[in-house]
């Protein structure tokens, strides 16, 4: 960690980093998946290690999530007006999040 934070142009240890070095350090293997909920594994264990950006890190109570490719038309195939029904792209988007959750639980018992 101190080589790269020292080394970086940008003292910050993110993504993929952070990952790899989340492994390590508990002995896991790093696979980094599209899905970001299965990036470590060790045994029937799984994670999704994320980076948190704020002064005290260890301090935060609340940490936003943002879940990418998320996408209601590339998942359910049609275009979607967001201004006309938006309760309808958060349920699709929840229904794609909730459907990736199910995907990488049948694998993993903790998760």
């Amino acid at each position: 960690m101190i080589y790269l934070l020292a080394s970086k142009g940008k003292p910050e240890i993110e993504g993929s980093d952070w990952e790899n070095i989340f492994a390590n350090c508990i002995g896991a293997e790093w696979k980094p998946s599209n899905v970001g909920l299965d990036d470590v594994i060790l045994g029937n264990t799984a994670w999704g290690a994320k980076t948190v950006k704020a002064a005290k890190p260890s301090m935060q109570k609340k940490v936003r999530l943002i879940s990418g490719r998320n996408s209601p038309t590339y998942s359910f195939g049609e275009q979607i007006n967001i201004h006309k029904n938006p309760e309808l792209i958060g349920k699709f988007v929840l229904d794609i999040w909730n459907e990736r959750v199910s995907a990488v639980r049948e694998k993993f018992k903790h998760v």
